[in-house]
């Protein structure tokens, strides 16, 4: 019986061993060289170059923005200050008509008269003024006006000289700070000594019978009038600096006219 149903029994076993399936040894491994393919056909799909900003793109985005360069942080001030020069203060005071020589030997146009003023030093004298004054009518023959960076010297002086006919930048005066052309009258007359804000700083009138108005309305000299000089004279307060307020006072008759100098010679009765 048993040996009738073997055949049938073993082609029943051979059939289900045909249809078994196939035992399952885990996922595919890929080598280096199959996983740097795909990376690559990856990024050729989603990315581009764009050739005018010079970066890459998504497809189908716009350019990616280029950073922008943030500025440096603040510097300590107190590590990178600097030291501003200072400031040279502003030096305040007077200033005043100290020798005056009008009347030279000979021509008084080569350049030998000069007009010495004196006052505090370092005194800025920008935008001064010195008017000669005509005594008769109290009218203006010649106006100096001090450059720009004029200023007293350090002993406290400061010449105007005259210049030579013919060469006016030059004079024969022998201590000068500026030269310009000018001939005071030989009186009696004045000189004016205005400010920057046309005030009067000093004023003189040698000679009696001058008037005492200039023709612009400002007061010509101060007090009693100074003496006339004679030729190669010069008028001159001693000392140097004194202002009382009256010319006849303050000014003496200096025989040896010396420009930027306090020296005075007196001149002596025989």
């Amino acid at each position: 019986m048993i040996l009738r149903f073997l055949p049938v029994f073993l082609m029943v076993l051979l059939s289900a061993c045909m249809d078994f399936p196939e035992v399952w040894e885990g996922p595919p491994v890929e080598t280096p060289t199959e996983i740097e393919e795909e990376a690559e056909e990856e990024s050729s799909e989603g990315e581009g170059f764009d050739e005018e900003e010079g970066s890459v793109t998504e497809s189908g985005s716009e350019p990616a923005p280029i950073p922008v360069r943030q500025p440096d942080p603040p510097v300590n001030s107190e590590e990178t200050a600097t030291t501003e020069p200072e400031e040279t203060p502003t030096v305040t005071g007077t200033v005043v008509i100290n020798e005056l020589y009008y009347d030279a030997p000979g021509s008084d146009t080569d350049g030998v008269l000069f007009v010495e003023l004196y006052g505090t030093p370092q005194l800025a004298l920008s935008g001064y003024q010195v008017l000669f004054i005509n005594g008769d009518n109290g009218g203006v023959t010649d106006v100096l006006a001090l450059p720009d960076g004029s200023q007293i010297a350090a002993d406290g002086f400061f010449v105007i000289a005259d210049g030579r006919t013919g060469a006016l930048d030059t004079t024969q005066v022998s201590a000068y700070d500026w030269i310009d052309n000018f001939d005071p009258q030989n009186g009696p007359d004045g000189i004016l000594l205005l400010d920057p804000v046309g005030s009067v700083a000093d004023s003189l009138v040698y000679g009696e019978g001058a008037v005492t108005i200039a023709e612009s309305g400002l007061p010509l000299g101060e007090g009693a009038f100074a003496p006339k000089v004679s030729s190669g004279q010069s008028l001159s307060r001693d000392p140097a600096g004194q202002d009382t307020d009256d010319n006849a006072t303050d000014f003496i008759i200096n025989a040896a006219p010396s420009p930027a100098s306090a020296t005075v010679l007196v001149e002596t009765s025989p």
